[in-house]
């Protein structure tokens, strides 16, 4: 996986499809590791993704007519924001709708799944 240094975030960038970004002070093996299992493991954890947000009364009650199904289709590619205790997932070109960005918290690397927010 190639990172290279940008500026604007004050992190190292991945290239490909899911954008991920570790700041400049962790940047070391640790978080260079668990970067690489997040991007290997991103399309296996999708639907237990999906359910988490599901059962999120706030995402259901923004979303009531969505499926795990649904939801894995329509929330596209993350930006994954790497920090010491695990990340955050961010969605600004999902096709829920079109005015919200959605971030969704996580531990390790893709351990688990703790907090849901719909912001826009």
């Amino acid at each position: 996986m190639n990172f290279t240094f940008s500026e604007k975030y004050e992190s190292y960038v991945s290239e490909g499809t899911i954008q991920l970004r570790i700041p400049k002070h962790l940047f070391h093996t640790q978080f260079i590791e668990q970067a690489e299992i997040i991007a290997q493991s991103y399309e296996q954890k999708l639907n237990e993704l999906a359910a988490f947000c599901l059962a999120d009364p706030s995402f259901s009650k923004c979303y009531p007519e969505q499926t795990v199904h649904s939801i894995s289709e329509q929330l596209g590619e993350p930006i994954v924001y790497i920090d010491q205790a695990g990340g955050v997932l961010t969605y600004t070109q999902h096709t829920l709708d079109r005015d919200h960005i959605i971030d969704i918290e996580f531990v390790g690397a893709l351990e688990s799944f703790f907090s849901v927010s719909i912001d826009g």
